[in-house]
């Protein structure tokens, strides 16, 4: 099995097309161990994920004991692969069942790839955000994936779109009062577009515009949330950027013309 064939399996790259997947393995590296050699241990930093392309891993997280079955993973499969999204500690540790050769790539080279390559980078935020919808997993999986989709999506956006992503977060719902104003100003127009590209972040509803959970963090902007969790596992940095980078509240701007106090309430909210 080739490299991309193997991508193509894996949930985060299964929506990439062929010329994608091709894109993405002519970016890995081949490495090989020898059997017994450690490829990482529980608790190393997430910095890189691995495609086997012969020879079998073993998973462990302690010695193993004597008479059970080890498990394994074989050609074909990935590993690490949400590990390089959320900077998250490996939850165990890999060794070189037998002689073993992997595909790798690091993560700060991946994320430079989806950055210069949006379609591939649109991909993987579609099959994460089908992830989402469709998983039966725990809180914990579940939170791990919403933080993966927060930090790849934030890590595409321009500093202008991230700062109105804040502002939006504020609430699930904009009028299209409120959306017509940001129209008026081209800045804000260019960083709504972007946004709009993202399907895991803003959807068009008639002439409203709605604020999708994923973006919310279930009714709190993912930023918040991000700012204490990055304080204690050290990998929130994008998400404290965002939230960082603040705006100028401008509410006169946003309620110009539209009178009313509910459309001066959205302007202020909005702080355009």
């Amino acid at each position: 099995m080739d490299a991309a064939a193997a991508l193509s399996r894996c949930p985060l790259f299964s929506l990439l097309d062929r010329i994608q997947l091709a894109r993405l393995a002519g970016e890995l590296d081949e490495i090989t161990l020898a059997a017994e050699e450690v490829l990482f241990r529980k608790g190393d930093p997430g910095d890189a994920f691995y495609v086997v392309r012969s020879g079998q891993a073993e998973v462990y997280t302690g010695e193993r004991p004597l008479g059970a079955a080890p498990i394994l993973v074989g050609p074909g499969q990935v590993i690490g692969e949400m590990a390089i999204l959320t900077g998250e500690a490996r939850s165990a540790s890999i060794r070189a069942f037998s002689p073993l050769a992997l595909w790798r790539m690091s993560g700060e080279h991946f994320l430079d790839v989806v950055a210069k390559e949006r379609k591939i980078a649109l991909s993987i935020e579609r099959a994460l955000s089908r992830r989402l919808a469709t998983t039966l997993a725990d809180a914990t999986e579940r939170q791990r994936d919403v933080q993966a989709l927060g930090l790849l999506v934030l890590k595409l956006l321009g500093a202008p779109a991230r700062q109105l992503l804040v502002r939006l977060s504020q609430r699930a719902r904009w009028p299209a009062a409120a959306i017509a104003t940001l129209r008026d100003n081209a800045g804000d127009a260019a960083a709504l577009d972007e946004l709009l590209a993202f399907a895991t972040l803003l959807r068009r509803e008639g002439e409203e515009l709605a604020v999708l959970a994923a973006c919310r963090g279930g009714g709190r902007h993912p930023a918040a949330r991000r700012r204490r969790v990055g304080r204690r596992r050290g990998h929130g940095e994008p998400w404290r950027d965002a939230a960082r980078e603040g705006f100028s509240r401008h509410p006169e701007r946003m309620a110009r013309g539209a009178g009313g106090r509910r459309d001066r309430r959205d302007a202020d909210r909005l702080g355009a």
